[in-house]
């Protein structure tokens, strides 16, 4: 018996009814068209045709799930395939932690399945293929697949934690590493990382950072996230930036100069340097006086005189930057500063001073008016170097003419007069010419002067007149007719006495006074001279009176004063300097001095009885 396949069609009956057929001891599914031929020995060849068809294939699941995810996470697809490419049916087996919903993917041109969390837990799916054996279109028939489970970790959603982070302002290169502080309020551990370390570096496990070259320094302190007890942190970080600048350089500028130069001299190399690389500078402020050139030998800066006066050199260095990287170095600006140089005119040659017709002789107290002049008209000083025996001073032009000076004689000896020129420009300008001093000595011998004879002198008092105690000092004064000073001395102190030039009364009685004037050069001493006069005291107030009675109150010489007395009804002042007693009581007697402002002189209290 042979067997021919013949074209494979579907049998149209449901594969679950598919007969089989006993051929040569085999049993067949019908799953193709065969003729088969059988020769069967008693009535020969017999063919026949029918379907076989084949047992269903197996196929397998496989299940791509996501890693663990968190409640807010993005709702992952599952990517469930079966190896027969028949659709996989994917459900949630733990609907209380996720579910499984499926929504078309543009993607894939289907629908496809995604899982949802809902709360935190183990996430349990299972993926399920039932075959096709209902599938009477089908070309191939698979039997359901082993279902596959699949598990993952639905975790609580990470809490945020917020970032304080403090960095440096700015930094200059050889500044010492600045602190990176960073704090979170989880307390969670912070590292710090360089996001430019071409600029800034900060060392693995410290927490500061170090300028390496100018620029912008961007740092970022990192927390990683992690756990406090069952809650989970997600990682943050802060970044910021700052200014790396070059390291802070100082520089000096230092300008020599020469304390003068003469115009028509070479000109003067300056010596100017700066401290730093940079070039400093120096200009002239007096272009009329001197000039700032650069010498042919290019060696330097060099000051030219123009003309004489003062000349006035500015120097400064302009801020800058040297080097490059890590050795990169500001300069800031050198202010303007100035240094003076004296610039005097061209030496005009020497010159001569003429001091002549000065007598060699004088008597002391006696002048001599003389001329003194220089060959190049510039003013002449004379001078003595013996004050004591001579002085010198200039005369009067309107009396006779310039260039005039007096020597006065005062003592005899050597009087020495020098008449100096002590040099001086003459001209302006470029072409003025300088000349150095110049001097004359003279000597002359004074004679001492005849001494005349001495003067007498006497002393005369005014003022000497009685005078009441109540005036407290006296009028009298003395007084020499030579004008010198007189020494007054009191022979009664217990009277007056002499004090500062003036006489103070101290009681009643005669004030006896000595004067005397001691002479000098030109005037004898004088006679001594005594002066008296009587000082009057005041009467004497009883303590009790009657009434009626009249008492004198003012004594001889007080009629300049007043008297004052109260209350009225006891007694009242009268002419004469009396008060006159009235009443029963206590009398209040003052004198005063009207010409000292109301000055108390004395005062009394009388008790007054009746008559």
């Amino acid at each position: 018996m042979s067997m021919v396949p013949a074209p494979r069609r579907r049998s149209s009956r449901t594969p679950s009814h598919a007969r089989t057929s006993l051929l040569g001891g085999r049993t067949w599914r019908r799953a193709a068209a065969v003729i088969v031929t059988c020769a069967v020995a008693s009535t020969g060849t017999v063919t026949t045709a029918f379907a076989v068809e084949p047992a269903p294939a197996s196929q397998t699941i496989t299940v791509v799930m996501p890693d663990d995810m968190y409640e807010s996470d993005t709702q992952p697809w599952i990517n469930a395939t079966s190896t027969s490419g028949l659709d996989v049916l994917v459900e949630s087996l733990t609907p209380d932690v996720c579910f499984v919903y499926y929504d078309w993917w543009a993607a894939h041109l289907r629908r496809e399945p995604f899982v949802a969390p809902r709360a935190p837990g183990t996430c349990t799916v299972r993926a399920t293929q039932a075959g096709n054996a209902d599938d009477d279109t089908a070309d191939v028939v698979y039997e359901a697949a082993t279902p596959v489970e699949r598990s993952f970790t639905i975790k609580p959603d990470r809490l945020e934690q917020d970032m304080v982070f403090e960095y440096p302002v700015d930094m200059r290169l050889g500044d010492a590493p600045q602190a990176l502080t960073a704090t979170v309020g989880t307390g969670l551990p912070i590292t710090f990382e360089s996001r430019t370390p071409s600029v800034c570096s900060v060392q693995p496990g410290t927490a500061t950072v170090a300028a390496l070259t100018p620029g912008v320094c961007k740092v970022q302190a990192n927390q990683a996230g992690g756990f406090i007890g069952v809650d989970e942190y997600w990682s943050t970080f802060r970044r910021h930036e700052f200014t790396v600048r070059a390291r802070q350089g100082q520089q000096t500028v230092t300008l020599n100069v020469p304390g003068s130069i003469r115009v028509g001299d070479p000109d003067w190399g300056l010596d100017i340097s700066n401290s730093s690389p940079l070039a400093a500078a120096v200009v002239s402020d007096t272009h009329d006086v001197c000039t700032v050139e650069w010498p042919d030998t290019g060696s330097g800066f060099a000051v030219r005189a123009v003309a004489p006066g003062t000349c006035i050199l500015r120097a400064w260095a302009n801020a800058g930057t040297v080097g490059t990287g890590g050795a990169t170095t500001d300069y800031p600006a050198v202010p303007y500063f100035t240094k003076t140089i004296e610039v005097r005119a061209t030496l005009g040659g020497s010159q001569t001073v003429t001091f002549d017709g000065l007598a060699t002789t004088m008597r002391a107290g006696t002048t001599q008016v003389r001329s003194a002049t220089s060959s190049t008209g510039l003013p002449v000083v004379v001078t003595t170097s013996t004050p004591s025996v001579c002085t010198t001073g200039s005369a009067d032009p309107a009396a006779h003419g310039p260039n005039q000076y007096v020597v006065t004689a005062i003592a005899s000896g050597t009087c020495v007069v020098t008449a100096t020129q002590a040099g001086g420009v003459v001209g302006t300008g470029p072409t003025a010419l300088e000349y150095t001093a110049a001097s004359v000595t003279r000597e002359v011998t004074v004679e001492a002067a005849p001494v005349p004879p001495r003067v007498t002198q006497t002393i005369k008092a005014r003022g000497a007149n009685g005078v009441a105690l109540s005036a407290r000092t006296s009028a009298v004064r003395f007084a020499a007719t030579s004008g010198l000073p007189v020494k007054v001395t009191s022979r009664t102190p217990t009277v007056c006495t002499v004090r500062d030039g003036g006489v103070r009364l101290r009681g009643a009685g005669t004030c006896r006074l000595r004067a005397s004037a001691p002479g000098n050069a030109a005037y004898l001493p004088a006679a001594d001279v005594e002066a008296s006069f009587r000082v009057w005291t005041a009467p004497r107030l009883p303590k009790r009176a009657k009434a009626t009675r009249v008492l004198d109150v003012l004594g001889r010489g007080e009629g300049a004063l007043r008297v004052e007395a109260s209350p009225a009804t006891v007694c009242a002042p009268v002419a004469g300097g009396k008060v006159a007693l009235l009443g029963a009581g206590r009398c209040r007697i003052t004198v005063v001095d009207p010409s000292a402002a109301g000055r108390t002189v004395r005062s009394a209290t009388v008790r007054v009885t009746a008559p």
